[in-house]
């Protein structure tokens, strides 16, 4: 990773998100920044994962799982040979 760092890309509408979270009656645990509904319980969340199980989550975690797989492969080299 460049620099070890990952840069965070904050949801345009986080205000509003907050407010939600805050006016939320629902018991929960937590509030996902990903489709903007309450994380109910720790089940919410998909397996071995800190997603939230949604349409967004979903998907996000498939983008890594896809990106893992695209680092893991190894680097395919062109060569050259000369004749003899």
């Amino acid at each position: 990773m460049k620099d070890d760092w990952v840069p965070i890309n904050w949801p345009e509408n986080l205000e509003e998100m907050m407010e939600n979270w805050a006016k939320s009656r629902e018991e929960n645990v937590g509030w996902c920044l990903l489709c903007n509904n309450a994380i109910h319980t720790a089940e919410d969340l998909l397996p071995g994962t800190n997603t939230h199980n949604c349409e967004a989550g979903r998907a996000l975690e498939e983008e890594i799982a896809r990106g893992e797989s695209q680092a893991q492969k190894p680097h395919k080299r062109c060569s050259r040979r000369s004749r003899g």
